[in-house]
Formats: structure tokens, sequence, C-alpha cells
């Protein structure tokens, strides 16, 4: 096993989940995660129905923001202290698209 790449936090009514993935860091830098992450985006917008993809990133992540810009993912703002992990609240970097936007990996 390499990683994992997956939907949660499922909202059909509205048609909107959010994307997380991980990755073994002995892999990193290979585009590995762009691939996986570009699999799922698609499967979500054609086969589940999804109009809008969601994910947060931990502030200093650089590396989890490139794979989203790479993905056409907007940054729409900051959700403070938005999970509770380790002892503490971590605010989180709020990305998203739209199933109207470029299809993932395409320039806009």
């Amino acid at each position: 096993m390499i990683g994992t790449v997956g939907l949660l936090r499922f909202d059909f009514e509205h048609r909107h989940a959010e994307v997380g993935y991980e990755i073994a860091r002995r892999l990193w830098g290979r585009g590995l995660t762009t691939e996986a992450v570009a699999a799922v985006i698609r499967y979500g917008f054609s086969v589940l129905g999804l109009h809008r993809i969601e994910a947060g990133v931990l502030p200093g992540n650089d590396a989890s923001v490139r794979v989203l810009q790479k993905l056409g993912f907007l940054e729409e703002g900051t959700r403070r202290d938005y999970l509770y992990s380790k002892g503490r609240f971590p605010s989180f970097r709020w990305f998203s698209l739209l199933e109207t936007d470029a299809p993932p990996g395409t320039a806009r």
C-alpha cells in the first residue's frame, strides 16, 4: 500500500463531498497523489453526480496545496479551529472544485 485517497463527508442532498488523501513520504514528488486524486474527482462528478468537491489543508502543507491547484481547485479561505486533533484545534485552508469548472488537470 502506498497511500489512500477517497471521498468523505458526503451530502447527497446538496451534491457535495470532501476529498482526502495521503501518500507514503518515500513516494512524494512523483505525481502519484495528483493522479489518484484526479481519478477520484472524475468518479465523484461522473458516477456519483456530485456538483462540488471540497478539500481542507493544514497551513504549511504546501505540497498538498500544489496538488489541489494542479487539479483546478480554488482557495476559498480558512476554516478556523476546524477539527480537534492531537489535543488542539488546527485551522484549515479550504479549497473547492465544481463540476462546471475545467476538468481536473486542465488549464483554465
